[in-house]
């Protein structure tokens, strides 16, 4: 029966057919949508994440070469420095020499505030020269014999392990520090050991102060490690020194890799780079659960606005429907 307006109700199966394939249309077009948002979303979120840390890396990376070459300088510097000389290479310095280099040492060593002491290792004499007191000894002139830091003299026994002028992390008397051995291999002994030798050590909280000056936060943190997979940073969660994979599975997978990239470590969201001169790499590790709950609450978000979107879209399909549909009911 046909109404006074002209329309029929829509009870019409061409009606309905018609009406099926424009919410199908439209159903599948937001679908589509919803989906591809839904599995891109996280890459795309972890993409930004990676893009945030790897800026982060490249400014800690930046500062970190920068006082190593400062500290690398200063140990060029103090070995070519002829005040210093008569207590670096000289068997027997008089003792207005020897006072006047130790006075100069103690001028380098407040240089950069980080700087706790310098060593002048000389073989010849048997003795340490010191910019500062060590405890446990009445002076600045000490005979190896009873040195007490024991493993600064074994990076100047095992010196070929060590390339010149880089920092060794060692620990010594409960503090851990970066050593710089300075050395030249025409200052040889006749069975090969060095005659002399300059040691800078650097408190290791130097590196620590640096990355927190770029910004780390509880819910990140910049980790060091070297090439063999130690630890040269220090931090409460990745002590100094250790080993690196046994804290962090991943990082065999990271080690030595020719170019920076990120990863996912159980809860754990990792960026890295690429090894620098000295074979450092610089990791960024972020708990991954704050990252997933950013993008749960992007993917609420999204769902909600497609939501609206689909219930749009069906009313919009049934206006436009019925509109479409008014030639071919009165044709009818």
């Amino acid at each position: 029966m046909n109404h006074p307006s002209g329309r029929r109700k829509p009870r019409d199966p061409l009606f309905l057919r018609h009406f099926r394939q424009v919410v199908t249309l439209v159903a599948g077009l937001t679908l589509a949508l919803s989906l591809s948002l839904f599995f891109c979303f996280e890459r795309l979120s972890r993409q930004n994440v990676y893009e945030n840390a790897t800026a982060t890396l490249s400014q800690s990376a930046a500062f970190t070469e920068d006082l190593l070459d400062i500290c690398t300088q200063i140990t060029f510097q103090i070995q070519k420095d002829n005040t210093i000389s008569p207590i670096l290479m000289q068997s027997n310095p008089t003792n207005g020499e020897t006072m006047v280099a130790l006075d100069q040492l103690s001028q380098y060593q407040y240089i950069i505030q980080s700087l706790r002491s310098i060593y002048v290792v000389n073989n010849r004499t048997g003795k340490v020269y010191t910019s500062c007191g060590i405890e446990g000894t009445d002076n600045r002139i000490i005979d190896q014999s009873v040195f007490p830091d024991l493993s600064a003299l074994r990076l100047v026994e095992d010196y070929e392990d060590y390339p010149a002028y880089t920092a060794v992390p060692r620990q010594y008397d409960g503090e851990n520090y970066y050593t710089f051995i300075g050395y030249d291999f025409t200052h040889k002994a006749s069975d090969g050991s060095l005659n002399c030798a300059v040691l800078v050590n650097v408190s290791a909280g130097w590196l620590k102060t640096a990355a927190s000056a770029l910004g780390d936060t509880p819910e990140g943190e910049t980790v060091i490690i070297s090439a063999d997979g130690k630890v040269v940073s220090d931090s409460e969660n990745f002590p100094m020194q250790a080993d690196a994979a046994s804290l962090l599975p991943a990082a065999g997978e990271i080690l030595g890799a020719e170019t920076g990239g990120y990863l996912v470590d159980g809860d754990r969201f990792i960026a890295y780079t690429a090894p620098d001169r000295m074979g450092w790499q610089y990791l960024r590790i972020i708990p991954y659960a704050g990252i997933m709950e950013e993008v749960r609450q992007f993917q609420l978000i999204s769902f909600l606005i497609l939501a609206g979107f689909l219930a749009a879209g069906l009313i919009a399909s049934w206006i436009l429907n019925r509109r479409l549909y008014q030639p071919i009911d009165r044709f009818k």
